[in-house]
């Protein structure tokens, strides 16, 4: 090569990246990398947040079913001091009720003679 060949030219000069290119493009790749990372973070957050409604979810689910349990407990308790012991069906009508009927099964006994009063007999049963 010749020693022409090898000597930039003025255009050659311009177009090279002077420093308030640089700066430019430091700019732009710092606006880019805090642009990701607000985006990871509004991800994670998003996931936080969903993560934290699943726990509420699952507490108040855990906590309704812990309450029929303590009404049904607790009416079991009023029949053995109302009629004595309790038949294995009123167990079992017990353990499958829901809050309603268990409600429904607590104004019963109030005014019930006899524990088929309370508890009609197990169709199945």
């Amino acid at each position: 090569l010749d020693l022409v060949g090898r000597i930039m030219t003025v255009e050659d000069l311009m177009r090279m990246p002077g420093p308030a290119e640089a700066l430019r493009r430091e700019r732009d790749a710092a606006a880019a990398a805090l642009r990701r990372e607000r985006e990871a973070a509004a991800e994670a957050l998003r996931r936080e947040r969903e993560a934290a409604r699943k726990v509420v979810e699952a507490a108040q689910e855990a906590t309704r079913k812990a309450l029929v349990v303590a009404k049904a407990d607790l009416l079991q308790e009023l029949i053995v001091k109302k009629f004595g012991a309790v038949p294995d069906w009123v167990s079992n009508r017990l353990a499958d009720a829901d809050a309603d009927e268990l409600a429904r099964l607590s104004e019963r006994i109030l005014t019930a003679e006899t524990i088929d009063a309370v508890f009609p007999p197990d169709p199945a049963g």
